[in-house]
């Protein structure tokens, strides 16, 4: 039921692509609860199986064929958000590389099988399965039925964003009672296959099937488990898929029937050597095996990488005792936070420059980007709330886009009786939506990663060592200055001081005075015992530094401006790759392709 580009408008896609985004960084979140270490491997395996397992067609009716979906067969075995995450891969994978499913309609299919086909299928699985015996027979049974219902659910959600955004004037009642229809039976096929799949699993590991959690002792996935699985999956992809049904699935017979197969485009898929699962080099089988195992092969690679993102480790405390943290920044141990300080502020400015350089007539690309933040918020687990309030910040700009309207000359629109000005409404749009996006972005960089280490992430990326210096001495008195004044105001307060009343302005005067110089003073006995130290214009360089843009930061300078190693040596144990920090404007950017494409 891979959904074509060209079926569903443009707006709908994106729209389903923010569903999308915002169910994959939920079930970002919560897989790493669902696998332990021992059994992380199977994720990538079950993700194999499901792609080699979807390229076999079986005939359904006369004319029709059907395919395994495998969204509760991953969500039993292994859990409902790793499921996810499992097809989520696959049906990328078979979109860019194999053109099926469509690169526009990729949010579309990915809500429908990748979201709705696990999700609501294991929901069922769950319903039955407390309904019956605790045992094998109830656990196969609670599984026939959810897969089963899986399919015709997932109809239904295609059938949704159809009646959204379809691109053809069709009536909905016809295409749902079609489609459900078909898939009816086609669910058939679905419960038989991942009931058989499950019931060889528990009959061979129980262990590894995790919806049978107590029916076996625990146990890791073998090397042994590991290669038979995958050799059974290179035979499924490679030989039996040869056998595979070549009459058109449920969606394809539906849409002939309706008559908007027509309305199917071919995207920049369809140039891939892979197209169609058929090898463009040697044509024929031997084409259709090269194949099949290519993309198992990819499955594979692109499974080994989910296993590492779900089995991270966690970070390292840090040693630098307590009340070293900046207030800003929220301690936690997603792969947001593992990543390194300068990739970090690297990806932040890519994506603001992406954002700032987007035309504002381009409505639904940052819709995009909104998804992509609100994904990334959610992998890392800073509270959206945090976010909320810390973007308040943004307030004048706001209240300066709420007066571009009013202010600003051009033809008027009448908006609930208020003439507006329409270059104004454009113009307040572009302020609000790019600052909000940049600003959010840059909340999330001081929320994952600790002010300390930004300013390591600075000398790594070449600052000028001196204007390093000067923001490590900003931050660290930033804060000492504050605690000065806070001191201040409570003696002033303990004399009887009120500030309410216009005679308090001199006391206030004088204070601020006196606080700017003893800031001064405090500087210069800094600077004395800095020199004494030996200090020339450079600092000595942290682990992992080049010396000619060292820190300014060291204990045998300045201890009360310290930058301890141990900062620099928690970045150091980063897991998680420059690439995966890249993936944020690289997507970004592939929106604004797309928004320019299709515009």
């Amino acid at each position: 039921m891979h959904v074509p580009d060209g079926f569903i408008d443009v707006p709908t896609s994106l729209a389903a692509a923010a569903v999308a985004a915002l169910g994959v960084g939920v079930a970002l979140r919560r897989a790493p609860r669902e696998l332990d270490e021992r059994v992380a491997p199977l994720a990538g395996l079950v993700a194999t199986f499901v792609f080699a397992a979807q390229m076999i067609n079986f005939p359904v009716a006369a004319g029709t064929s059907g395919h395994l979906v495998g969204g509760v067969l991953a969500a039993v075995l292994v859990g409902p958000s790793t499921a996810v995450l499992c097809l989520g891969v696959v049906l990328l994978l078979q979109a860019v590389f194999f053109a099926d499913g469509g690169l526009t309609a990729l949010g579309v299919n990915l809500t429908d099988m990748a979201l709705v086909t696990p999700l609501a299928g294991y929901a069922v699985f769950l319903l039955v399965r407390n309904l019956l015996p605790r045992n094998r027979f109830g656990l196969l049974a609670a599984t026939a039925i959810g897969s089963y219902v899986s399919v015709p659910l997932s109809a239904a959600a295609f059938c949704g964003f159809y009646a959204l955004g379809g691109t053809s004037d069709l009536p909905i009642r016809s295409v749902l009672a079609a489609m459900v229809g078909v898939h009816l039976l086609i669910g058939l096929g679905e419960a038989a296959i991942t009931t058989a799949v499950v019931a060889s699993v528990l009959a061979v590991r129980p262990d590894l099937v995790r919806a049978a959690a107590g029916l076996g002792s625990p146990g890791g996935v073998g090397r042994r488990f590991a290669a038979a699985a995958v050799a059974l999956t290179a035979v499924v992809a490679g030989g039996l898929s040869l056998l595979a049904s070549s009459a058109p699935d449920g969606l394809e017979r539906v849409a002939t029937d309706q008559g908007f197969a027509d309305a199917a485009t071919t995207g920049a898929a369809g140039a891939s050597p892979l197209a169609g699962y058929q090898s463009t080099l040697l044509g024929g089988t031997t084409g259709a095996v090269i194949a099949g195992l290519a993309g198992v092969v990819l499955t594979l690679a692109a499974g080994a990488v989910l296993v590492r993102v779900l089995r991270r480790p966690s970070t390292p405390a840090p040693v630098g005792g307590p009340g070293h943290a900046h207030r800003l920044h929220l301690p936690g141990d997603s792969p947001v936070h593992q990543a390194q300080a300068h990739h970090k502020l690297l990806a932040t400015l890519a994506f603001v420059l992406v954002v700032v350089l987007t035309p504002r007539t381009l409505v639904p690309v940052f819709a995009g980007y909104a998804a992509l933040l609100v994904m990334v918020t959610l992998i890392s687990g800073v509270p959206p709330a945090t976010v909320g309030r810390r973007m308040l910040v943004e307030t004048p700009f706001v209240l300066f886009a709420l007066a571009l309207p009013l202010l600003t000359p051009g033809p008027r629109l009448d908006v609930l009786g208020v003439p507006l000005s329409e270059p104004g409404l454009w113009a307040a749009w572009n302020v609000l939506a790019k600052a909000t996006l940049g600003v959010a972005a840059s909340v999330l960089l001081a929320a994952t990663t600790d002010l300390r280490e930004l300013l390591v992430g600075l000398q790594r990326l070449r600052l000028p060592a001196l204007a390093v210096q000067v923001m490590t001495f900003m931050v660290r008195y930033t804060d000492v200055v504050t605690d000065q004044w806070q001191r201040m105001r409570i003696a002033r307060a303990a004399r009887g001081f009120d500030p309410r009343d216009a005679r308090a302005l001199p006391v206030l005067a004088r204070s601020t005075g006196t606080l700017f110089i003893r800031s001064y003073e405090r500087g210069e006995r800094v600077h004395l015992a800095m020199l004494s130290r030996g200090y020339a214009g450079t600092m000595p360089p942290l682990p992992g530094t080049a010396p000619s843009t060292s820190m300014a930061a060291s204990t045998s300078m300045a201890p009360s401006t310290s930058m301890t190693a141990a900062t620099s040596m928690t970045a150091a144990t980063s897991v998680t790759a420059p690439w995966q920090v890249a993936l944020m404007p690289l997507a970004a950017a592939a929106v604004l392709a797309a928004g320019l494409v299709l515009r």
